[in-house]
Parts: structure tokens; C-alpha cells; sequence
């Protein structure tokens, strides 16, 4: 058979096994909901666990790459909380006292009613029974 016999036959396959018009949307919305219903068959942690598994098999790192990943991390975090510590002033008598001060003005203002007649608020009892 040569190859202009083997493209007519083909061509005349095609012509006679024609496919519907919407055939390929159909087929990729089927398989589409055949995986999805298969998917949602399996619990929660389970679909996540196989990701995470398939998103780290995909990077060809090996164990002691990961290691000295970990390793890098974690040094570099504690040598900043030491350094942040370390570097951090404790508060002067003077500032203390003077957040003291204000503390106090701030708690003055807020006993002192600013109508005599009405009271403080804060202070009146409160009843939630019903008359």
C-alpha cells in the first residue's frame, strides 16, 4: 500500500466515523465529573496529604538538602531573637514614672464625673430583671 492509498482510506475512515458536533466537550465534561466524584470519595486529609507529597516529589532535593534547609532556618531565627533581645532597652526611671503620672491623670479623670448631678455611670448598679 502506498502512501497516498493509506491517506485515502483515511480520509474516507474519517468521513464515514464522523463524530458528533459537541462530542469533545461532552467527553471532557463527563471525565471531568467522573474525577471529581471520585476525588470527594476520599476524606479531606487524605487528598491533602497526596498534594503535599506530590508538590515535594516533584523538586529533586535530596534528604541533606532539606536538612541544611532546616538547619539554616532555625539558626538564622535564633540568632535573631537573641540579637532583637539583646538589643532591646529597658525603660528608664524617668519614663516610668512619667507613664505612672499619666496613668494616674487618666484614672483621676476617669472617677470624677463630669456632671455632678448624673453620677458616674460606671458605678451605678446595673439590674437585668424584667419588671
Amino acid at each position: 500500500m502506498t502512501e497516498d492509498q493509506l491517506k485515502d482510506l483515511l480520509r474516507e475512515r474519517a468521513e464515514l466515523f464522523k463524530a458528533p458536533e459537541n462530542y469533545s466537550h461532552d467527553l471532557l465534561r463527563a471525565l471531568h465529573l467522573r474525577q471529581r466524584t471520585e476525588i470527594l470519595k476520599q476524606p479531606l486529609w487524605r487528598i491533602a496529604w497526596e498534594r503535599l507529597t506530590t508538590f515535594l516529589g516533584e523538586h529533586s532535593l535530596s534528604t541533606p538538602t532539606y536538612i541544611a534547609a532546616l538547619a539554616t532556618i532555625t539558626i538564622v531565627g535564633l540568632i535573631s531573637i537573641v540579637t532583637l533581645g539583646s538589643t532591646s532597652k529597658p525603660l528608664s526611671a524617668e519614663l516610668i514614672a512619667k507613664n505612672r503620672e499619666i496613668e494616674s491623670q487618666k484614672a483621676a479623670q476617669k472617677k470624677a464625673p463630669s456632671d455632678p448631678q448624673k453620677g458616674n455611670l460606671e458605678t451605678l448598679p446595673v439590674k437585668f430583671e424584667k419588671p
